[in-house]
């Protein structure tokens, strides 16, 4: 079976963000200056950042709704739902990041009666969920050779994954390999939690220490894993604590 997903992050509390959250002056400031144009740009902005934002936590818990798409094709209206569903997010705060959605389509109560503040709305929701604690996914090994026995002789069909589940605050938790058909992922990239459920593999297999060259059991069964790259500009790697990590990793770091 496959590694159970990691542990979702630490439920929103209603009183955490309210509805109308405190405006930074600097950025009412902004607004105040802005054209209507300016301020819609920035609120798309920051509307788009908070939907990336809903997709990384999603992502990375093994919650995203199947089947998988490209990153563009996930609304916001649909993440939000998912992350409410599971608990997540509080109705208030599902309302709040709503009304900021709509804004950006110049809808809304927000559209028609706090334009300026809605990108400081927005700004603040996205913040709140980029803090939210959550395991991170990252490629360790792309593609590695696994065997049907434990004395290595014999390759298995399929290619393996190796994956390092990192804490919240940057420390690697524990390696793991599943296996694969996608042999492309990039050394070091910061990955999504999924899976090819109708696909899996029934029997174990085994592949050797990177350090010790001892045999290790990779998986007794396991469905393939199917995790995604997040793109680089979403900037993964500085969800955990700076200086632990870094967006790649040299091969002689999992040699």
């Amino acid at each position: 079976m496959p590694l159970a997903p990691p542990p979702p992050p630490t439920e929103m509390d209603e009183g955490t963000l309210p509805v109308r959250p405190p405006i930074d002056p600097w950025l009412q400031g902004i607004a105040s200056l802005q054209t209507g144009a300016q301020q819609r740009d920035l609120l798309q902005h920051q509307v788009e950042r908070l939907r990336r934002e809903l997709i990384i936590l999603l992502g990375s818990r093994g919650g995203l709704p199947p089947p998988a798409r490209p990153w563009s094709d996930y609304s916001l209206f649909r993440l939000v739902d998912e992350l409410s569903e599971g608990g997540t997010l509080s109705r208030d705060m599902a309302g709040a990041m709503l009304q900021v959605s709509e804004a950006a389509l110049g809808e809304g109560p927000l559209a028609r009666h706090m334009p300026g503040a809605a990108s400081a709305i927005a700004l603040r929701l996205a913040d709140h969920v980029a803090a939210l604690p959550r395991d991170l996914v990252r490629v360790m090994k792309p593609d590695i050779t696994v065997f049907t026995r434990r004395d290595l002789v014999d390759p298995f069909g399929t290619r393996g994954l190796m994956i390092e589940i990192l804490s919240p605050t940057g420390k690697s938790a524990h390696t793991a390999v599943f296996p694969t058909l996608d042999t492309s992922r990039t050394l070091g990239a910061f990955v999504s939690w999924e899976w090819e459920t109708g696909r899996g593999i029934r029997d174990p297999a085994w592949y050797p220490d990177p350090q010790s060259g001892e045999p290790r059991e990779a998986w007794r069964s396991a469905s393939l894993f199917a995790g995604r790259k997040f793109p680089r500009d979403w900037q993964v790697g500085q969800r955990v604590a700076e200086g632990t990590l870094k967006d790649d990793i040299d091969e002689t770091e999992v040699k």
